[in-house]
């Protein structure tokens, strides 16, 4: 059998591009920020480079640095983004509270989070839609109350997303693929243009 010499720099080249991205999708970056004030600047306190980075039940952060298993527990940080996704850290361990990593799905106006929850009855996971009038405001579930609450001073709005809660409410926070807005913030914004 005879091998060309470009034939095998060819074969090489997508070995070694093949490889190298495999290895390159091990690595993660993550940028972790210790208080709000960093969080809200987006100036992450710490970046690294982890391997076989997950979020568990109990809302601790581990991942891989270095050979070595890290963990974070709940409250010690204001927030971190992982491969460029943040997620907000919010609330207390109380029962019947929402707390936890909430990651933010939209900013452009308000803001909008979804946050993998497990039924408490011990039921599959779910995705929960939250959102808040900006990053340090209250994080709220999306519900019609809740909106008219928070928003008292814009009927526009509230008159906007009363169909959503009668009819295809997932609607609601659906990403809108062209403008890349939760489809909650598209009616928010609308009342200001």
């Amino acid at each position: 059998m005879h091998f060309s010499p470009s034939r095998t720099a060819l074969s090489l080249v997508f070995i070694f591009v093949t490889f190298g991205s495999l290895s390159a999708q091990q690595t993660q970056q993550l940028e972790i920020y210790n208080t709000e004030r960093e969080f809200l600047a987006n100036k992450p306190t710490e970046v690294i480079s982890v391997h076989k980075f997950k979020m568990n039940s109990v809302e601790n952060l581990r991942y891989i640095q270095d050979g070595k298993e890290q963990t974070i527990k709940f409250g010690e940080i204001s927030g971190y983004s992982i491969d460029g996704i943040r997620y907000r850290a919010y609330g207390k361990r109380k029962v019947f509270t929402s707390y936890g990593y909430f990651k933010i799905e939209d900013d452009s106006c308000i803001v909008t989070y979804s946050r993998k929850n497990r039924h408490r009855k011990g039921g599959g996971p779910m995705q929960d839609r939250f959102y808040s009038k900006d990053l340090s405001s209250p994080i709220y579930h999306i519900w019609l109350g809740n909106l008219k609450k928070d928003f008292p001073n814009n009927p526009a709005f509230i008159n906007n997303v009363k169909p959503f809660f009668k009819g295809n409410y997932a609607a609601l926070y659906s990403k809108n693929e062209e403008t890349g807005m939760v489809r909650l913030n598209e009616l928010y914004c609308k009342t200001f243009h």
